[in-house]
């Protein structure tokens, strides 16, 4: 669906661009997503990484942002993940 449908929930985290023109959207089960705020496209996706010694909540995204552009997650097990940005589609 488009991401203004999974806004709703309420165990998403959300963080848009400085500039308004990309939304990240993360979720419970550590999926990340970043879309173009004008058109609603979807222009990449990740899955945050999690071991067999991390509890279950350690990949669940709790905040995201973006530093010099780059899309972050913090996830539940204390770590910040930089997210490689997707190559133009």
């Amino acid at each position: 669906g488009d991401w203004s449908s999974d806004v709703c929930s309420s165990d998403l985290a959300a963080a848009f661009s400085a500039d308004g023109a990309s939304l990240l959207l993360g979720t419970v089960d550590g999926r990340v997503t970043l879309y173009d705020a004008g058109s609603n496209r979807l222009l990449g996706e990740w899955k945050l990484p999690r071991d067999g010694k991390t509890r279950a909540a350690g990949s669940r995204v709790i905040a995201l942002g973006f530093a010099a552009g780059e899309p972050l997650a913090a996830a539940g097990d204390g770590f910040i993940h930089r997210l490689p940005r997707p190559s133009a589609r």
